[in-house]
């Protein structure tokens, strides 16, 4: 199975914009899944963490104070699930 490495939040937005796509960060061993919707309307981010059932709405500026994505991002371990 490919996986797509998801590197910007531009590149995150383009893939998610406006429907719900299946993600993860890679943590050698384990992984952090999560669906993910951005809409353009409203310019937030919708996540939705499998992990712990737990959903966040999250403006794209704010990513790094609320989730784990910009640091999986800047490490190389945040992808697209099912590429």
């Amino acid at each position: 199975m490919a996986y797509k490495r998801i590197e910007t939040v531009e590149q995150l937005k383009a893939d998610c914009t406006d429907k719900q796509e299946d993600y993860f960060i890679w943590f050698g061993g384990a992984r952090s899944s999560k669906t993910i919707q951005y809409s353009s309307k409203e310019d937030i981010f919708y996540i939705f963490n499998s992990i712990d059932n737990s959903e966040q709405e999250v403006k794209p500026q704010d990513l790094d104070l609320h989730t784990s994505i910009i640091t999986a991002m800047r490490k190389g371990t945040f992808y697209k699930d099912k590429f």
